[in-house]
């Protein structure tokens, strides 16, 4: 039970007790706020390490006699293990089972000797096979079982075995892997979704920017200097949807599209405010780019112009103030200022850093801004920490008088000062009006 509810029930109680409201009153506001089981994070991380380290200790215990075994007696161990594991992890899972728990754990250490067993397998029958492919296989089957059951803690292990295989792939036999990137959207965001998982969300978010990125590089080839661009529109593509996941049917993961997009998006707006990497365009002349190169380009800001066209045409009303609009907009100048910054043609190498280093500061502001006016401490951190980490930054560059640079420290440190008392006022105010809000 959250602790929301458990201070909404206590308070029910103590109305009901002062003669404020009736049973009947107590009752209905009970029902509109019911009971929802919060994800218990010790249990599935304890159940998970228990099978994993019990499926290695059979795993053990088969190698020591691997070698004495028939081959057809090697594959029916494998085979009946994996059977017998599920089965009775299906017996336990049913919906009247008070075992769900134990179930679940039974098919983790079943996709866990699943996965064993094909590398086992490989190894009875000599398969010299593509290894990434095993990993592949072994993803496969647990999101088949995250799917039917279904499971959280499959679908994290899918996605760290999605992971493995996209990185092996990649940096060790420098294939492009598209399949990953349509794996993780089509098969695990909707999973992510359909069990209403903050966490699992988090993951997806991180794990489709890295996916497309490592791919963009081999496809790219000699144009990899372009990977931030991109990026840069993956993560804005994220902040503007993150408004449009608001209306959905798992509002609860706003926050965390946001806080992905908002993170990686701040990070790269820094970057790309240094004269140093400036140029972030094609190295080969436009008529020489491939066209897989260029739907990969140009897929990001379609994405993009996507989000923003159903925010600002159907979904106009998830915006909560004229900040929101502001910040949409500064975001897709900023993700189509950087689309076009990598034609050389259009002459802003040279100036691309300091359009950049205006909208750093532009968009530090309006997180500080958004953060102080609704009482988000996330925006009115992260905008706090941008402003800073760009002083540092510039004026240990731009100025060799100790003066000016402690003329700079001097004021954003006031600013910053300003902000803290600021912010705290108005959530001082916003409690004793009983409105205050967090993200």
């Amino acid at each position: 039970m959250s602790n929301y509810r458990k201070w909404l029930l206590s308070e029910v109680e103590l109305w009901l007790n002062q003669g404020i409201i009736d049973s009947e009153q107590a009752n209905k506001i009970s029902t509109l706020y019911p009971y929802q089981a919060d994800t218990n994070w010790g249990k599935i991380v304890f159940a998970g390490i228990g099978s994993v380290i019990f499926g290695l200790g059979i795993i053990l215990v088969f190698a020591y006699n691997w070698q004495d075994m028939h081959r057809f007696t090697k594959l029916g161990v494998v085979l009946l293990s994996v059977a017998i594991t599920h089965g009775i992890g299906f017996y336990y899972s049913h919906d009247q089972s008070a075992h769900k728990k134990v179930g679940e754990s039974l098919h983790l250490l079943g996709t866990m000797l699943f996965g064993a067993g094909i590398w086992l397998v490989a190894q009875v029958y000599h398969i010299d096979e593509h290894y990434p492919n095993a990993l592949f296989v072994w993803a496969l089957g647990a999101l088949l079982i995250a799917w039917l059951l279904p499971s959280l803690s499959h679908t994290i292990l899918a996605l760290g075995l999605v992971f493995l295989w996209h990185w092996f792939e990649v940096f060790e036999f420098h294939s492009r892997n598209h399949f990953a990137i349509w794996l993780v959207l089509a098969a695990i965001l909707p999973l992510a979704w359909r069990l209403r998982s903050r966490g699992t969300v988090l993951l997806t978010c991180c794990l489709t920017i890295f996916s497309y990125s490592a791919s963009y590089i081999i496809v790219a080839d000699s144009n990899e200097e372009t990977l931030f661009n991109v990026m840069i529109a993956l993560s804005g593509s994220m902040i503007i949807g993150s408004f449009l996941a608001s209306k959905s049917y798992f509002p609860q993961s706003q926050n965390i599209i946001r806080f992905v997009g908002v993170s990686v998006f701040a990070v790269l707006l820094f970057i790309f405010s240094f004269s140093e990497f400036d140029d972030a365009f094609f190295a080969q002349p436009i008529s020489q780019v491939t066209t897989l190169t260029w739907l990969y380009y140009c897929l990001p800001i379609v994405l993009l112009s996507t989000a923003l066209f159903f925010v600002l045409a159907r979904f106009r009303h998830a915006l909560e103030d004229k900040i929101d609009l502001i910040e949409i907009l500064l975001v897709s100048a900023t993700c189509y200022i950087a689309f076009i910054s990598a034609f050389s043609s259009l002459g802003l190498y040279g100036i691309a850093w300091i359009i950049y280093s205006l909208l750093f500061l532009a968009y530090s502001i309006v997180l500080i801004y958004r953060g102080t006016r609704y009482l988000r401490w996330q925006s009115t951190t992260l905008g706090g920490l941008m402003l800073a980490s760009y002083t540092f930054a510039r004026f240990m560059d731009l100025f060799d008088s100790l003066l000016w640079r402690g003329m700079a420290f001097l004021v954003v440190g006031a600013m910053l000062f300003g902000i803290g008392l600021y912010y705290s006022r108005q959530k001082q105010l916003a409690e004793q009006q009983g409105g205050a809000t967090n993200d």
